[in-house]
């Protein structure tokens, strides 16, 4: 279940159309910070440059998981957030040589994770003590954390017993339990993963495979992202000379407080709401930080500064979108300028287009395309009708003219593109788009592009698979016929095979029968055996007992 809806909110975040770039809701979550090479995807913002990285083939994004409350255990839980301006992300994934993730968490765990060990002594008592910790009964949740390491040191579950009676009473925030939490955590010794191998066979070879027994465990780096938390919180109340204090700061460096931060995102917001013309002032003035921890509050203020919608709101984020350090940051401010009135905001997106690279090029180039500005959608018709423009930026500006930006005359410009253009991904872009926007004229000119063998096989078998459902079984059986190439038939018995008209079961026996290519005949087998058709065993059982 988990794995489902990871996959679907990625799908979704990836593809969120280009034209509405407001954030949901005024307040950002809190990032970690890009340090270290570690991979994991918990917790982790994604900055994906769609030239430059992509997930390699094979990475299970959930290997790391043992379950939900792993996810969700952490301060800033699981923000996937991928720019929707550049929609066509999700797709380019297959053009894009591999990367390395990194970052450093600044958060820590917030919640121990399932019990995992039934027949441990401690296994009920951990149980209890997960509920009240979970539930926000702190005191007996200390209590029982603390009665897991005294009387069970030797159980599974006393590794991270400390850690949680440390975290319990943070939370209870008393300076006597605050105190007594930074010395356990200053104690706190995290069991070392083990990591048992084993080996199998993949494709003909051998392969080790590494387990880790210990996964969803905490770490030496949550017990200083809270010991730091703790300490600034006794460093407020007076105790910054207390040595214990002191070690704590030390041991994070500079690491941002993302607690503190989102706090900071959530006054903010609420500041709107009382004094909106305060809370702008504010924003602007928040804007113009560049340091690594104000990063979320830049996210929020840029929300209320764009919705200003005024000369002064759109010179604050021209120059948020051209010199802010943080990408993410920059990518939000530049999808904002398309939501903004005037030519101002036209004219710094057109520069961008001409000057800059890589995703923030990209970006401008989709924002352009949804505008409503006259100006900004003939200049993206030009750079998409260009051959020698760079594929990318073509690619992108298709993008952005897809969904509600998509007019019928826009929809006629692309499909005269396609006849002129040279690019492979261009091409294929242009079929996505206009089979997802459907429309009488744009089905015609996909069906008779899927009926023209001229065209690229791949192209055919894209616009057959976008169009299986629209096409009725006497059009996809014409396909069939009329068709030379193996992988095309192979796409028609696909699409055969989802339908459950007893035509469509007709032709998949026809071929199995009487077809010439045994591969196909195989593979209408197989879409045969999942028929409930009586036909279908019929056909098998002759098949068989010839």
């Amino acid at each position: 279940m988990l794995r489902s809806a990871l996959a679907l909110l990625v799908s979704a975040v990836a593809v969120l159309p280009a034209q509405d770039p407001r954030p949901i809701a005024p307040v950002a979550p809190v990032e970690p910070r890009i340090t270290t090479n570690i991979p994991s995807l918990l917790p982790l913002r994604y900055e994906l440059d769609a030239r430059s990285a992509r997930l390699p083939a094979g990475f299970d994004e959930l290997r790391y998981l043992d379950d939900f409350s792993l996810a969700s255990s952490y301060s800033n839980d699981l923000q996937y957030s991928i720019s929707s301006a550049y929609a066509a992300s999700r797709d380019a994934f297959a053009a894009m040589p591999s990367f390395a993730m990194s970052y450093e968490v600044d958060s820590y765990r917030q919640s121990p994770r399932s019990a995992w060990a039934p027949d441990d002594p401690a296994d009920s008592l951990y149980r209890a003590a997960r509920d009240q910790l979970n539930h926000g009964d702190y005191r007996k949740a200390a209590a029982s954390f603390a009665e897991i390491s005294r009387k069970y040191p030797s159980s599974v579950y006393a590794a991270d017993a400390p850690y949680y009676q440390a975290f319990a009473l943070y939370r209870i925030g008393g300076n006597t339990e605050l105190q007594e939490a930074l010395a356990l955590l200053e104690k706190y010794q995290p069991a070392s993963p083990t990591t048992p191998k084993s080996s199998g066979s993949f494709g003909g070879s051998r392969v080790a495979v590494t387990v880790n027994s210990r996964r969803g465990g905490t770490s030496r780096g949550d017990a200083d992202a809270l010991a730091a938390r703790i300490a600034s919180v006794l460093s407020a109340r007076g105790m910054a000379d207390n040595a214990a204090v002191k070690r704590a700061l030390s041991a994070r460096g500079d690491a941002c407080d993302g607690e503190e931060q989102s706090v900071r995102a959530q006054a903010l917001s609420a500041l709107m709401q009382n004094d909106p013309a305060m809370a702008r002032q504010l924003a602007t003035k928040i804007l113009a930080r560049r340091d690594e921890c104000s990063i979320p509050l830049r996210r929020s203020a840029l929300f209320l500064v764009g919705d200003q919608k005024d000369a002064a709101a759109t010179a604050t984020i021209v120059n948020v979108a051209r010199t802010d350090p943080s990408m993410e940051v920059r990518t939000e401010a530049v999808t904002w300028l398309g939501r903004l009135p005037g030519d101002a905001a036209v004219a710094a997106l057109e520069e961008m287009v001409r000057s800059d690279t890589g995703r923030i090029q990209r970006v401008a180039a989709s924002v352009l395309s949804s505008s409503s500005s006259p100006r900004a959608r003939a200049a993206m018709r030009t750079l998409i009708d260009r051959n020698d423009a760079a594929e990318e930026l073509r690619v992108a500006a298709i993008d952005g003219m897809r969904g509600d930006a998509l007019t019928a005359d826009d929809a006629a410009f692309l499909r005269g593109v396609y006849a002129r253009s040279s690019s492979r991904r261009v091409k294929e872009r242009i079929v996505s788009v206009l089979a997802r926007v459907g429309g009488e004229a744009n089905i015609q000119w996909l069906t008779a592009l899927s009926r023209n063998e001229d065209e690229p096989i791949d192209t055919r078998r894209q616009v057959i698979s976008v169009l299986a459902e629209k096409m009725d079984v006497a059009s996809l059986v014409k396909l069939y016929d009329g068709s030379a190439q193996g992988p095309v038939r192979q796409v028609v018995v696909m699409a055969l095979a989802g339908r459950s008209e007893p035509a469509a079961v007709d032709k998949l026996i026809d071929i199995a029968r009487n077809g010439t290519d045994a591969s196909m005949r195989r593979f209408a087998i197989s879409a045969l055996a999942r028929s409930k058709d009586p036909r279908a065993n019929k056909l098998l059982l002759e098949l068989v007992d010839k």
